[in-house]
């Protein structure tokens, strides 16, 4: 059997690099709200992957996941007045504490890391900016993206870590 030899490690954005239980603030915070929550984001995953693997138009995580909280809180009988506000929190979720060690901790091994999504461009750049600057690349070019790497691909060289 040939060894294989990681050069990459890919992440995948939300729920991997990018914490979503804030999402459930909004909505009353609790266990009920985070339990809506990550079940909604779940599905809104889901929903996701399964349009792009089918060649489906690309639509924001943020749409998905809209759809997902709205059809939760309607079944739970709830109103759908702090959904705005939800979906807001969505596209601006906070990082697990341990991100940035552990991209740090990755980027000294020399290991290569990038990031797939299905959030925005602008979303995901946002996010990254404040997550990568910790564990930055001196070498960076562009300072906005701070040390994300463009995967090129194909690639058999690489490990994806995902929710």
């Amino acid at each position: 059997m040939t060894e294989m030899t990681v050069r990459w490690v890919l992440f995948d954005l939300n729920g991997t690099l990018l914490n979503p239980s804030g999402i459930a603030d909004p909505l009353g915070g609790g266990e009920k709200a985070r339990r809506l929550v990550a079940q909604a984001f779940q599905e809104a995953l889901l929903l996701t992957m399964a349009d792009t693997l089918s060649g489906g138009h690309y639509r924001p995580l943020t749409e998905y996941l809209r759809g997902a909280l709205e059809r939760g809180l309607r079944a739970e009988g709830r109103g759908t007045g702090d959904l705005d506000a939800a979906i807001q929190r969505a596209g601006a979720m906070d990082p697990f504490p341990e991100a940035a060690s552990a991209l740090t901790a990755l980027r000294a091994a020399d290991l290569r890391c990038g990031v797939l999504t299905n959030s925005s461009t602008e979303a995901a750049e946002r996010a990254l900016a404040y997550i990568w600057p910790r564990a930055r690349n001196p070498d960076a070019r562009d300072p906005a993206r701070s040390d994300v790497d463009r995967l090129p691909l194909p690639t058999r060289r690489g490990v994806r870590v995902g929710a």
